[in-house]
């Protein structure tokens, strides 16, 4: 599943029906197209205004529809904004969220002294300087499983903080002018807001305002920062490119380059579960 999330208020419905949501959406077209109310499970929860090309979401239906017909039929009832990729039928028990082993997000930042016309929505406009060797430096310690409570909160109030960050990666394309900075991170799962706030902090080492000590020392001694180390960057420029079923990790080498993960142009990567994947992607 693909969608652009500027305008809607994350992946989940919210109390208020006049702010729209991915699963508001897909279960509204859902009851148009089937006949019975369905509720949507998304593998990923993402923020309001963060987007994906690579979703994956399950619901039961009692339609006789067939099940290639749905990720079209939903289509023409969903905002251009969200678009269903595929519909298949899922193994029996298949749950995208639990049974998803890891998540691949993409942040998007364009170093360039204008900003952006058209990817303005997709990117976060960057004029100022970064020293990408040292950010490097410090995604190549990040790995492991640690406490992340420097980076992110728990959903739920005295959950654990602990996660395997199973990859952690910086790429750079060349344009005319400047270039763009892809920092792509692959976990068992995230903290709220966590992805956003590691990269503002790498961010802030490249700017050469925080040491890199400094994100080291949050992984190492966590009790220390329980506020975060750096704000949360804006949530446009990321987007969920991956979702993986089966033995982690998936490995950030399938990712492709930095603008098929804004065009979600190589969505034929498998996604590593034996059969079909969910019921919706």
């Amino acid at each position: 599943m693909q969608y652009d999330g500027t305008d809607l208020y994350g992946f989940q419905r919210q109390k208020d029906p006049a702010k729209p949501t991915v699963q508001s959406l897909l279960e509204q077209a859902g009851r148009e197209l089937l006949g019975h109310p369905i509720a949507v499970v998304g593998a990923g929860r993402t923020d309001a205004g963060v987007h994906a090309v690579g979703q994956v979401a399950h619901f039961r239906t009692r339609s006789p529809i067939p099940v290639e017909r749905i990720a079209p039929a939903l289509n023409h009832r969903l905002p251009a904004s969200v678009r269903v990729v595929e519909a298949s039928e899922a193994p029996a028990g298949f749950h995208a969220r639990r049974d998803a082993t890891s998540r691949i997000y993409c942040y998007h930042v364009l170093q360039h002294p204008r900003q952006a016309a058209l990817l303005g929505r997709f990117s976060l406009w960057w004029p100022q300087r970064l020293d990408v060797e040292a950010m490097v430096a410090v995604t190549a310690r990040l790995t492991g499983r640690h406490r992340f409570d420097g980076f992110g909160s728990p959903t739920r109030r005295g959950a654990t903080t602990w996660r395997t960050l199973y990859g952690c990666q910086v790429d750079v394309q060349e344009i005319p002018g400047g270039r763009w900075v892809r920092l792509c991170f692959e976990a068992d799962a995230f903290l709220y807001r966590m992805v956003r706030r590691m990269v503002g902090a790498l961010l802030r080492v490249g700017e050469g305002k925080l040491p890199a000590e400094r994100v080291l020392d949050a992984l190492e001694h966590p009790e220390d920062y329980r506020a975060p180390l750096a704000p949360a960057v804006p949530a446009r420029g990321l987007v969920l490119v991956h979702v993986h079923y089966g033995a982690p990790p998936a490995g950030l080498g399938g990712c492709g380059g930095i603008l098929d993960t804004l065009s979600g142009l190589w969505l034929e990567w498998p996604r590593g579960y034996p059969g079909q994947p969910g019921a919706c992607s």
